[in-house]
Formats: structure tokens, sequence, C-alpha cells
């Protein structure tokens, strides 16, 4: 079923394309060709810039990426190493790790210490604190800079140094005892000098503010965050993320995977490229590149490239209907002259210029049209010539006054003996062959045709008496029309010889002339026996003559002559029902005893 469909598909689209012409085929074919070539050239240079520059706006998102991540190290290696100078401070050390048996010289302990702190303070603007949780008892604290390190131990990051035996950790954002969000980075004091025991932890405080500085340059365009190994935001260029744990998020899950690389995820209704690397300390640094907003760059160029492929498309059409027009202009000229020989219009020339093969087929159309025409009349009048023959063939061999000398002495004879019959029908029969043999006259009027016809009856009447009935319907107006002699007697003779059925069976013959708008009809209808069809069509087939009977050679002959005459638009129609009857339309030109007939006829 399938396979029908589309074999019928395929039929009608050859029957379509080969009934173009071949204009539009040109059109049609160059067009879709060149416009299939030129817009997949386009499409892949669509295709091919966006790739490109996708990957060059990658390469660069790394680039950023890359960049962002030194200057949050170097960053965090700033305060490390601050930390180092307590870290490494012997004296410090000994300060938290001594014990004190009085209270003045823990005092005095204390206030050196918090010289010490105050002046590493100073090393950096940003540190908003700078505190140690002091594991020894006998050290004052002041919940300020120094805390008692039973609160570390309360803490959960404290539980996480220890689990992972950590020396430095970094936190996640938390709000200060004034408000402001910062980070810490704490680190564990040990007493290098004694019993490497801890002693403490140290705890140096930033604002949020100083890493987010980072990302704030980097974040034109994209997200950025900021995760730490738990999956906590430190910060981040959205704030909807700000403070929240993203690790079970799954684009932020594929993130701890690797320590690094990239990969696009769509979220929500937009594909993102996502980017990210490893700092030393554990934090992720994760870029989120709208992939929209990546190919930005290349989208006046995509349209660039779209406006040229349609100016590219439409001039191409315009180009190409004008070459496809100059070509077929000249086969349009011929194809012309070949429908106007069809016509047999054999005079029609035709002038094109040029020595191609257009111009070579114009040149050979004129040489045969100029053979056409000699051919036709020469055919033409041979066919004429051979008609006329035939007609005075057929007259000269009844001499006329050898006819008229013995029909008058049959009549003349009858008189004398008194057999007014006999007379009676030898006159007509002379008047019949006088009407038809009288000065060689081809054409005549419809009235003598029809005074001809009841000459004949009257002879056939003796015959056949009130067995052959004949009736007349005839248009005055139309009794001076010129018609072709005998063509109307010898279809009633027709009907009279062949239509009846027998001796004693009436036969009724209607003769009617009447008229239209283009022709004049003449009807000669008969009851009589009829015909078959196919009797009818080998009448009139032409150029059947052999093993024909008088009534198809002698309704052939009719036809043949009226359109020798009159043009191939006139001649006979038959209409027989075998057992019913016969009705033979004469058709001829409406042509007045006044105007002129075609030189044919005379």
């Amino acid at each position: 079923m399938r396979k029908n469909i589309m074999y019928n598909i395929k039929r009608k689209f050859i029957n379509w394309f080969n009934d173009m012409k071949i204009r539009k085929k040109l059109i049609v074919t160059y067009f879709t060709v060149m416009s299939a070539a030129i817009l997949a050239i386009g499409f892949l240079s669509y295709e091919r810039i966006n790739t490109v520059l996708l990957e060059q706006a990658s390469r660069n998102a790394e680039y950023s990426m890359m960049q962002l991540n030194e200057n949050i190290k170097n960053s965090l290696a700033v305060y490390e190493e601050i930390s180092k100078s307590i870290v490494y401070n012997g004296t410090l050390l000994d300060y938290i790790a001594n014990i004190y048996s009085n209270r003045l010289d823990a005092y005095e302990a204390f206030k050196k210490s918090i010289d010490m702190i105050n002046t590493i303070k100073l090393a950096d603007s940003n540190i908003s604190n700078i505190s140690v949780y002091v594991m020894n008892s006998t050290f004052l604290t002041d919940s300020d800079l120094f805390i008692k390190g039973e609160v570390a131990k309360q803490e959960a990051w404290f539980k996480k140094a220890m689990d992972d035996d950590s020396e430095l950790i970094w936190s996640s954002p938390y709000k200060d005892n004034h408000g402001q969000e910062v980070i810490a980075l704490r680190r564990i004091l040990f007493d290098y000098k004694k019993s490497f025991r801890m002693t403490g932890v140290l705890s140096i405080e930033i604002p949020q503010d100083v890493i987010y500085k980072y990302i704030q340059a980097e974040s034109k365009n994209r997200n950025i965050i900021i995760l730490n190994d738990d999956g906590d935001v430190i910060t981040t260029s959205n704030q909807e993320y700000q403070n929240k744990n993203l690790k079970n998020v799954s684009y932020i899950h594929k993130v701890f995977l690797n320590d690094h690389g990239k990969f696009i995820q769509k979220i929500g209704n937009c594909k993102y490229l996502i980017i990210y690397n490893t700092e030393y300390n554990g934090w992720k640094i994760v870029g989120l590149m709208p992939i929209g907003k990546l190919s930005k760059d290349s989208s006046q160029l995509n349209n660039f490239i779209i406006i040229i492929c349609i100016i590219t498309v439409i001039s191409l059409f315009g180009i190409t209907y004008f070459i496809a027009g100059r070509l077929t202009r000249r086969l349009n000229i011929l194809s012309e002259g070949v429908r106007k020989v069809g016509q047999g219009k054999y005079d029609f020339k035709i002038f094109i210029a040029g020595n191609d093969e257009v111009g070579q087929l114009s040149t050979a159309y004129n040489k045969m049209t100029d053979k056409l025409q000699y051919m036709f009349n020469e055919v033409y009048g041979a066919n004429l010539r051979r008609k006329e023959a035939e007609l005075k063939a057929l007259q000269a061999q009844i001499n006329p006054h050898f006819l008229y000398n013995v029909l008058s002495s049959i009549g003349w004879l009858a008189m004398r003996r008194g057999a007014p019959e006999i007379r009676k029908m030898a006159m007509d029969l002379a008047k019949f062959y006088r009407f038809s043999l009288s000065k060689g006259k081809n054409i005549i009027t419809l009235n003598d045709e029809i005074d001809q016809i009841k000459t004949y009856i009257s002879i056939q009447k003796v015959r056949f008496g009130d067995i052959l009935n004949v009736a007349y319907e005839i248009d005055p107006a139309l009794g001076g029309y010129k018609i072709v002699k005998l063509i109307v007697q010898p279809i009633v003779e027709n009907s009279i010889n062949h239509g009846m059925r027998g001796n004693d069976i009436p036969i009724h013959i209607k003769i009617k002339a009447c008229s239209n708008s283009d022709n004049v009809i003449i009807d000669v209808t008969d009851d009589g026996m009829g015909m078959s069809q196919e009797k009818v069509n080998t009448i009139l087939k032409k150029g059947n003559f052999s093993g024909q009977s008088s009534k198809g050679y002698g309704i052939q002959n009719v036809d043949e002559r009226i359109k020798l005459n009159f043009g191939n638009s006139y001649g006979i129609n038959i209409s027989s029902i075998n057992g019913v009857g016969t009705t033979v339309k004469i058709i001829l030109p409406p042509v007045q005893a006044t105007k002129e007939l075609p030189d044919s006829a005379e």
C-alpha cells in the first residue's frame, strides 16, 4: 500500500514536471539547485561560526575562571602567611602555654599577648578580628581576643578539624559579633618547645566581601559560586544561593566528582556551560555561563549571514528568471511556428538570429514549411484534378445528344400509341439527364436540387406507386443558397434502393432543409431497414472503397465532393438504427447565390 502511494506520488510529480513549460522547468530546476547550495553553505557557515565562537567563549571563560582561581588563591595565601606569624611566634606560644600560679604573672602575659595580636592585626586592614581559643585554663581570657578553649570544643568546625586531623581549615560564612558576614581561617597552635601538645586555636576573621570582590569582577554574563568541600556556599554572585548548601543539586554533585572540568547542563529552560576548578584548600569555584549569552556575539554575524543568503536567493531568482526568459524566448517563437503549421498555415515564417541549435532549427523550419507548402499545393491540385477528371469521365460515358434523341423518340411514339404514362416517364428521364449533364456545372441552387429530386421521384413512382412516399420541408429562405450538384439525390436514391423492406411495404422519406447561425443543414430521413453502427462506420471511413456497395461509394463520394468544395468542416453525418430507419445529415456553408464561392467550388 505504501509503495503504491509513493509510486502514485512519484508519477504525479513526473507528469507535473513533464507538463511544465521549458522556461518554468529551467527556473524551478536551476533555482532549486542553486538555492539549496546557497542555503547549505549558509547553514554550514552558521553552524561553524556558532561552534567556533562557542569554543572561543568557552576558552575565554576557562581562562577567566583560572584567573579567578589564582586571585583567590593569592588572597587566601596572604592570610595564611599572617597566621604563620602567630603559629610560629615562640614568645606568644610560651605566654599561652605557661601555667601561671598567680594572677599577676597571668595578667602580664595576657597584656603582652594582646599587644602582639593587635600588632599582627595591623598587617592587613581587611582583617575583621584575630582571636585565640586558649586551652590553658590558667591563661586569662576576655571573650574577644582570647577565648576559653572549651568554647571551641563545642563548635562543629573544631570536631571536623579533629576528625580530619587538619591543622588549618577555612570556615563557612557566618555573622560576627558586629553582624557582618565573615569567613574565618582557623589553625591549631602547638607547643613546639615542650610537649608538642595543642595549646590553642587561632581564628582570623575576614569579611566575605574580600572574596566576593574577586567574583564580582568576573561575574559579567555568568554566575559564580564558591563552595567549601561540604557544599556550603562561601560566596556567590547570585545572592539566591547565599548561605545555602548546594551539594545535593545535580550539577553541583557533578562538580565534586572531579577537581576541574566543564560540561553543559540544562537548568530550568536554559542551557549553561559549567566550568569548575578546585582551590588548594578544597574550595570549588564554579562558573555558570548561559549558552545563549556565550553565543550572543555570534548573533549579529549570524543575522548578517542570513541576510546575505536571503539577498543572494532573491537575486538568484531574478537572474534565473531573466536567463530562462532569454533562453526560451526563441524556443517559444519556434513553438508558435510549429503550431501555425499544425493549423495548416504553411506560409508562416519565423526569423531567429544566431547560429546555435535554435537558430539552425529556425532555418530548417522555414525550409520545411516551403516544402510542405509546395507538396500541399501539388497534392491538393492533383486531387482536385483527379476528381474533376472522374466526374467528366462519368459524364462523357453518356452521349447527351443520343439520350435526348432516343428519349424524345420514345415519348413521340408513346404519344402516337396512346400511352401517356410512358411518354411522361420518358420526358422526366430526359429532364433528369439534361439537368445532370447540363453545361458541366458543379454548383447549383438548393431549389434546382429539389426540382431534380422531384423529377427523380416522379420516375420512381411509376415503378413503386403508393409504396414510395416523399415529403418536403424546405425553408423558402434557403432556396437560393448554393450547394454542390447531385448531393441530395444520391442520398434519396440510397433510401429507396437500400431502405425498402419489400415491394409491398411502404417507405416514407422526408427531406428537410433548415439553417442555424453557422450552417445550412439538409436532413434526409427514412423509416426503412436501417443499418448497424458498424456499417455506418464502414461507409464513412475514408479510403475504404474496396468491396463496398454502391450505397457506400455514393455517400462517400458526396461527402468528399462537399469537403473538396467547401472544406473539411462540412460534409455528411449518418445516424441509423437497424430495423427502424436512417437519417443522413448534410452540413453546408450558408452561401447565397449572390455571394462568391471558394475557388475550388468554381
